[in-house]
C-alpha cells in the first residue's frame, strides 16, 4: 500500500488480478434535471454491479487458492 490519500497498491509482478468495467454512460450536453438524474443513478447501479461483481471475482479466486 503507498503512502498516499487512496491508498493504492502496486501488485508485484506476476501476481494475480482482476478487473471489471461496466458499460459507458453517455450524458447528452442539453440534458435537463431529469435526465442528469437518470444518468446519476445509472452511475451509481453501474458502480454498484461493478463493486459486486468483483466481489465475486475475488470472493472465487480466494476458493482456488
Amino acid at each position: 500500500v503507498l503512502d498516499n490519500w487512496d491508498k493504492s497498491v502496486i501488485n508485484l509482478p506476476f501476481s494475480d488480478w482482476g478487473g471489471v468495467a461496466g458499460a459507458a454512460i453517455r450524458v447528452p450536453a442539453d440534458a435537463d434535471d431529469s435526465a442528469l438524474e437518470r444518468a446519476r443513478q445509472a452511475v451509481e447501479d453501474g458502480m454498484n454491479a461493478a463493486m459486486a461483481r468483483s466481489i465475486e471475482i475475488a470472493d472465487r479466486a480466494k476458493l482456488r487458492g
